[in-house]
């Protein structure tokens, strides 16, 4: 029996966890189109003015499911704590999924309806990397995050937890 992995954290945990089949494991990095996923890509959308965020300020963004693993309510209390601190932070979240309600609810109790933005599911993502300078990723598990390698191959510069593939591609 082969089995693939799409990192060596996701080799390791199948090894830990199917100790007594012993499958044969061959990682096979996930991997995305640099070419059309790169820094010198021009959108003709400019989403900072769509979304009314002046030029100078600092987008933080994530494009993601809304899941459990990705611990976005964790990440809504640390946009606020950076915007308390740098009032000129602007918060970007594209995606959707089965925690969408409970996002925007806390979004609301936290007061960010002025800095913060759900973009909802979008099919083209480009002119949102375009847009952040910084992908904030808070995940307890990964395996090897697709998103996480088109901001990086777009630019943006990377802000996650150590947790499981992404350590194989942001180094401290």
């Amino acid at each position: 029996e082969l089995v693939i992995a799409v990192s060596e954290d996701v080799a390791e945990s199948i090894k830990k966890h199917h100790h007594n089949k012993r499958p044969l494991i061959q990682v096979v990095s996930n991997g995305i189109n640099v070419e059309k996923y790169k820094s010198s890509y021009k959108s003709s959308r400019d989403i900072k003015e769509e979304l009314g965020i002046a030029a100078g300020d600092v987008v933080i963004g994530i494009i993601c499911v809304f899941r459990k693993q990705k611990r976005l309510d964790v990440w809504l209390e640390i946009a606020k704590a950076i915007h308390q601190k740098c009032p000129q932070t602007r918060f970007i979240i594209v995606g959707d999924g089965p925690l969408k309600g409970e996002l925007h609810d806390k979004a609301r109790s936290l007061q960010m309806q002025d800095y913060l933005h759900f973009a909802g599911l979008q099919v083209e993502t480009r002119p949102y990397l375009q847009a952040m300078d910084i992908f904030m990723m808070s995940s307890e598990f990964e395996g090897l995050p697709i998103a996480l390698l088109e901001a990086m191959s777009m630019g943006c510069m990377p802000a996650c937890t150590d947790a499981g593939g992404i350590r194989e591609l942001v180094k401290n």
